[in-house]
């Protein structure tokens, strides 16, 4: 009889290791903000080193397969997806964008489709990959971490327009590349379709997710204003953005797609109706604001960790570290041949920033595993994705620590 009751115990000791796991993740997050804050060391990096510490490297947690951690994952990565793309929608002014420098906005789609293209280049001719697996990887870290970018930028010399470009590209290219590998498994799974076969997918999932996420965000904006001074007004909105989720994967539309659209109508419907006078009515509480940010923090904050844990030494082989560095290589070029085309105004400290500000994050880490989530074996995917995420970080953090200095000490000099 003890013997059968071992397996359950040992069980019931790994779920103790998990809460534990949380709370220490929560305080080390903390500690890791402030740290990134005052030093320029990404928090990102420091998660991770604590993840490879508690797992691979000391054994006190067990993330390998058949493990508590392990078969929660694609459970934990779905709603990071949700939290991921509701806080990134809720947060986007669409007025900002549209009103941003035309060479903000094409800097941004410049960078994210050269870096693809480039990257899918060098991997399918040196690496031998597939076409499509290679624009799949090149689309998942394409794009930069906004919570990093924000941060990093925060205390710097460089102008507000330039800061301006870097936040602008990192919102939008969190979407992208949650959006953009999502399409793409879905055009692999669906073996080789045609041309029109992929816009007519496109354009089904755009479309049907849009109306959904829109109409879902009159109902919702509706439907809280008759709340009124509700006690939990964001649980709610998060609820509704799960439902609006499964709805739409119910009836075959894009379900990240369509929670994007929730809180990118959430966050704007009240600012485009400020001239009328039912303005008050659909306000969003600021209370939703506010819960949101500390929810992300979380989901940043285990996701990182976890992926840390996740970690085997064997993902820093020749083959791994070759491709990261390929890849890394060919967006600081890309970078620094648009920056300096695009802004040739600004000095040379600055364009060293913006060269060297490609940290990838949190939408990369959660995308690491989406193709093995979706049946699609592709030897060495995340390992290099994670490889990026770590070596990507520890380059921006050195070159906010290099560059910095001399962007200050020409903006002083600088006529602008």
């Amino acid at each position: 009889m003890i013997r059968a009751l071992l397996p359950d115990l040992m069980n019931m000791i790994e779920l103790y290791l998990f809460f534990l796991l949380i709370g220490i993740t929560i305080f080390f997050g903390s500690a890791a903000s402030i740290f990134f804050q005052r030093t320029k060391i990404s928090q990102v990096i420091l998660l991770m080193l604590l993840g490879i510490l508690l797992g691979p490297a000391l054994g006190w947690v067990d993330a390998k397969e058949g493990s508590i951690l392990a078969s929660t994952t694609p459970f934990l990565g779905t709603f990071a997806f949700i939290i991921l793309l509701f806080d990134g929608g809720l947060k986007m002014d669409i007025r900002n964008v549209l009103q941003a420098a035309l060479r903000s906005t094409v800097f941004t789609l410049l960078v994210f489709a050269l870096s693809i293209i480039l990257s899918a280049c060098i991997l399918m001719y040196f690496f031998h990959w597939g076409l499509l697996y290679a624009i799949l990887l090149g689309i998942i870290v394409g794009g930069t971490c906004s919570a990093t970018v924000n941060t990093l930028l925060e205390n710097t010399s460089m102008r507000q327009e330039g800061k301006a470009a870097l936040i602008l590209e990192s919102t939008i290219t969190d979407v992208l590349c949650i959006i953009g590998a999502f399409l793409v498994i879905e055009i692999i799974l669906r073996n080789s379709p045609s041309i029109g076969d992929v816009f007519m997918l496109f354009g089904n999932a755009l479309f049907n997710a849009t109306i959904i996420g829109i109409v879902g965000a009159f109902l919702w904006l509706i439907v809280l204003a008759r709340l009124g001074e509700h006690r939990n007004p964001y649980m709610l909105t998060m609820a509704f953005a799960f439902i609006i989720y499964g709805i739409t994967q119910a009836v075959h539309g894009n379900g990240t797609i369509a929670v994007f659209v929730y809180g990118l109508a959430l966050g704007n419907i009240p600012r485009m109706l400020s001239n009328y006078k039912i303005e008050n009515k659909l306000a969003l509480d600021q209370n939703i604001l506010g819960f949101q940010e500390e929810v992300t923090f979380f989901i940043r904050t285990f996701f990182f960790v976890l992926i840390g844990l996740g970690v085997s030494f064997e993902y820093f082989s020749i083959p791994v570290l070759l491709s990261s560095f390929a890849i890394i290589l060919i967006s600081v070029i890309v970078r620094h041949i648009i920056s300096g085309s695009l802004f040739g105004d600004f000095n040379q400290g600055e364009k060293r920033l913006i060269t060297v500000m490609i940290p990838r994050g949190l939408a990369a880490a959660i995308l690491a595993t989406a193709p093995l989530q979706a049946g699609l074996v592709i030897p060495f995917f995340s390992d290099i994705v994670i490889v990026i995420i770590f070596l990507s970080n520890v380059f921006s953090s050195l070159g906010i620590l290099l560059f910095d200095r001399t962007a200050s000490v020409q903006q002083n000099k600088s006529p602008y």
